[in-house]
């Protein structure tokens, strides 16, 4: 049997964010290229063994995503990236960075070998559309965002969960981690109750987290219970319940001193 992959096209009048901090002073962009075989496996245990469409947003140097497509099809995996102001395959001037010196996106040999196949440009905050070869267009099982959705400005989230729900089947899951530390680039720094609330006003229900890993953190996440419960008698004296009160989640697997929420909302009404 000869391994056969989706051909997929992207249609946007918007390829990259031209005014956001992110493409014109890149960081992620240049600077991720994550993956995690043990990420993959429990998406594979998930769905017990059956195929499933991913669609990551926010991709970066995309080797998740094409670690995913590389199973083949009818399996399939799609990077999307705003991509930054230096290109995702151009040497650019030695930046400084939290991870060293680069001159190339880490993720430069995934995008000249993989984009317009299963990476694609596009500001996800503005219209587009994900085909298949047959015009159609493609219903994903899951879309992840790994520290994506604090970038956008508060008022482009909306418009980005209407592009999400129109690439979703019914039942399908947005998961990743939201970083709710505000910065420069995190322009939508929001609170946990913030985000569960933007999304189940369209249309989404929240779950735990259902995973113990993410392509970004090489040991096991902690949930939102587990926190609580390690922190329950110390806030307790203080007259706090913790189970009325939010709470920042720190993750040092993937970002020391920042807060990340590992989120899970699945879609409860059609997209169409």
């Amino acid at each position: 049997m000869l391994k056969e992959f989706t051909k997929v096209r992207c249609i946007t009048d918007h390829p990259h964010p031209t005014a956001s901090p992110d493409y014109l002073d890149p960081a992620g962009s240049i600077e991720d290229n994550h993956t995690n075989p043990q990420f993959i496996w429990e998406i594979d245990t998930f769905f017990e063994g059956q195929p499933y469409k991913l669609l990551d947003i926010g991709c970066a140097g995309g080797q998740f995503a094409v670690d995913i497509n590389h199973k083949g099809s009818p399996w399939l995996g799609v990077g999307l990236e705003g991509g930054n102001i230096h290109g995702m395959t151009t040497e650019f001037d030695a930046k400084e960075c939290e991870t060293g010196t680069i001159t190339l996106a880490r993720g430069a040999e995934n995008w000249g070998r993989h984009k317009d196949k299963c990476l694609f440009h596009a500001d996800v905050s503005k219209d587009f559309t994900l085909w298949d070869e047959n015009e159609d267009i493609i219903k994903f099982d899951i879309v992840t965002a790994w520290e994506f959705f604090e970038h956008p400005r508060p008022e482009e989230i909306p418009l980005i969960i209407k592009n999400i729900k129109k690439h979703l089947k019914p039942g399908g899951m947005v998961i990743g981690t939201i970083n709710l530390s505000p910065s420069p680039h995190h322009r939508c720094a929001m609170s946990t109750l913030w985000w569960n609330r933007m999304f189940v006003k369209h249309g989404f229900g929240v779950y735990e987290y259902p995973f113990n890993s993410s392509p970004r953190a090489g040991t096991l996440l902690r949930t939102m219970r587990e926190i609580k419960d390690q922190y329950r008698e110390e806030y307790a004296k203080q007259g706090i319940d913790l189970d009325e009160t939010e709470l920042f989640y720190k993750d040092e697997t993937i970002m020391p001193s920042e807060h990340n929420y590992p989120a899970c909302f699945a879609l409860l009404e059609s997209g169409d």
